[in-house]
């Protein structure tokens, strides 16, 4: 999104909303923003225009640009609940880090993130494309994915 974009995008937020406390307060009306969570994305949006017309912006992203009064690229849901708005688990983020908090998912083989059998039976460990080591268990494989991702993501580390 350009730098012109997001500067329109703020003001529009600026001049609609307000803050008071965790609370997102239309100007206008002087009610609290009533948003339900999307029902596939879980994220929870508002109408940024009048009359009930205009674009959808996400909750977080308006509190994090009230708050903060910029927008960053990605605004990060630390806990990754993403109805969860309050302001200790929202951080900026790029694209990259907000992926690294994604929840693990297994393979069909039923193998924790980062860890693949090979054809000697042993079990491989990778952190994204970087290759750490064969191990004889997938424990000791998974334990060693999990400690390089760990090391790699930081503060955007999820072992969930």
């Amino acid at each position: 999104m350009s730098d012109r974009r997001r500067l329109d995008v703020g003001e529009k937020i600026r001049a609609l909303f307000t803050l008071v406390g965790e609370v997102v307060v239309r100007k206008r009306s002087g009610l609290p923003v009533k948003a339900k969570p999307h029902r596939t994305l879980g994220y929870q949006f508002v109408r940024i225009a009048n009359a009930g017309r205009g674009a959808l912006q996400g909750l977080h992203r308006v509190k994090f640009y009230l708050r903060y009064g910029w927008m960053p690229p990605e605004v990060d849901h630390k806990d990754g609940i993403r109805a969860n708005n309050l302001f200790e688990n929202l951080r900026a983020a790029t694209k990259a880090q907000n992926m690294m908090n994604v929840p693990a998912r297994t393979t069909r083989l039923g193998l924790p993130r980062g860890v693949s059998v090979q054809r000697s039976g042993r079990y491989q460990a990778r952190a994204g494309k970087t290759y750490i080591g064969t191990y004889d268990t997938v424990e000791e494989a998974a334990k060693a994915a999990r400690d390089a991702r760990r090391e790699t993501h930081g503060e955007f580390f999820n072992d969930k």
